[in-house]
């Protein structure tokens, strides 16, 4: 670490401020939301700029107590919040740059801000209200040029597009599950449907606050994961080392069910493959809230039954 960044209570880099006394992320005086562990694994970083910051170094001070093997997952997901707070590219970091099997980097170059550098607090709201209001005259204009075009009158336009028609009134049971849930509370896989020994299958995770994700390319994220324990080998996301092997095709995913079809990319190959009884540990993340991963465990069923 440079002597100065060692002293710092606000470091610079790009349009960022990271105050490590308050512990807050800015981008020209406007907050940006960052969860506890991951500000600590950006300014962990961002104090040690262009060197190679291991894994274990960031457990020992993000997850001192917790076992190594237990935090590869964690550390991934909270390595994708801090690029989504900062746009980052993974492909072609601007801040973030992973050193694959060892840690991570911080490549931007930064400073120590004094307080004649320092943005003023804005809460951001009024940024958000100016630029509604810049989307919203460029699409009323739009909508303007279009309706002379075509002829159509602009007031009996407004009278139905632009308002919502009223949603119909949920049920008594919908209305239930609504109230009873909470944005905040951690995944909870209920139930698992059987795991065969084969590639293609139908699985269905069932549960609460699983989350709503539309699957990119219909495959699996960072959010999900299926972990073979006993062969040593998960499907998705579990670790990075394994993350790109074998990926998982996901049908539908609401915040009650998610559907899987099958197992692709490297599945069956390098020993990789599901056997009968083999224990296997299914992980979800909740994608809105980055709560999880909630966890469930069965072993591999032989021709539709249950291995004991």
């Amino acid at each position: 670490m440079e002597a100065g960044l060692a002293k710092a209570s606000v470091l610079g880099f790009a349009d960022y401020e990271l105050d490590l006394k308050n512990r807050e992320l800015r981008r020209n005086g406007v907050p940006i939301e960052l969860q506890p562990q991951a500000f600590a694994i950006l300014s962990l970083l961002a104090s040690h700029p262009n060197t190679l910051v291991t894994r274990i170094e960031i457990q020992n001070v993000v997850w001192p107590t917790e076992p190594a093997s237990d935090i590869h997952s964690r550390l991934y997901f909270q390595i994708k919040s801090i690029r989504q707070a900062l746009g980052d590219n993974p492909n072609s970091p601007a801040y973030v740059q992973t050193v694959p099997k060892n840690g991570y980097k911080f490549v931007a170059t930064v400073r120590v801000l004094d307080s004649s550098e320092r943005q003023p607090a804005r809460s951001g709201i009024e940024d958000h209200k100016n630029e509604s209001i810049r989307r919203f005259s460029k699409l009323e204009a739009s909508v303007a040029a279009l309706l002379l075009m075509t002829g159509v009158g602009f007031l009996g336009f407004v009278a139905s597009p632009y308002y919502p028609k009223r949603r119909p009134q949920a049920s008594a049971g919908q209305a239930a599950v609504q109230s009873s849930r909470s944005d905040n509370a951690a995944p909870a896989i209920s139930s698992v449907t059987p795991i065969l020994p084969q590639a293609i299958q139908k699985i269905v995770v069932s549960g609460r606050n699983l989350g709503n994700h539309t699957a990119f390319m219909n495959l699996d994220t960072p959010f999900l994961a299926i972990r073979d324990k006993t062969a040593d080998w998960a499907a998705g996301r579990m670790t990075p080392e394994n993350s790109d092997k074998i990926t998982l095709t996901v049908e539908s995913w609401t915040d009650s069910e998610i559907v899987l079809l099958d197992f692709s990319g490297a599945y069956a190959t390098h020993g990789w493959k599901l056997s009968p009884g083999d224990e296997i540990e299914v992980a979800v993340w909740n994608p809105q809230t980055g709560n999880g991963p909630g966890l469930y465990t069965l072993r591999v069923s032989v021709a539709g039954k249950s291995a004991k």
